[in-house]
């Protein structure tokens, strides 16, 4: 993901448990530094998938984790946090902000591993879950997601 400056980009390796981020000028990446640590598989969920809003803070699924996590990339804080239903599991995949004015979270999640009385006592595990725009509001006051980058491809 980029920070609103453009000057700025973020790299989440789920195995890592951090997330990094990277000057970026002129198509060259440079200054790779951690800016979110101390993600831990048990109690956290490492981070996966992620959205970044206006104010360029990043909000993280965390796989194993339940939830979805709003994070201030300048003193890597979790600010904010949205929970999945307990019939999802723990496995959130990815966030994404959509909607009218991208005021809208959408999280995904995965069934990875799951057997079939697994699958039972997590029945929604694999779905789309929405946070609209309203709860959202609630949680993190004036959030609204960053319009996306757009590719332009030379001939």
């Amino acid at each position: 993901r980029m920070r609103s400056d453009g000057q700025t980009m973020y790299y989440i390796d789920t195995p890592s448990a951090q997330i990094d981020a990277m000057d970026f000028n002129a198509g060259e990446v440079s200054n790779r530094r951690a800016v979110v640590k101390g993600f831990d598989f048990e109690t956290t969920g490492f981070p996966d998938g992620c959205a970044i809003d206006l104010e360029d803070r990043l909000w993280v699924a965390r796989f194993n984790g339940g939830a979805c996590g709003c994070y201030d990339t300048k003193t890597g804080k979790m600010l904010a946090e949205v929970r999945v239903p307990k019939e999802a599991g723990r496995q959130v995949t990815s966030a994404a902000f959509g909607g009218e004015d991208l005021q809208d979270l959408y999280l995904t999640t995965a069934r990875e591993g799951f057997d079939e009385a697994k699958g039972k006592d997590f029945p929604l595990a694999g779905s789309l879950f929405v946070v609209p725009a309203a709860k959202l509001q609630e949680i993190c006051p004036g959030v609204r997601g960053q319009p996306p980058n757009h590719l332009k491809l030379s001939p």
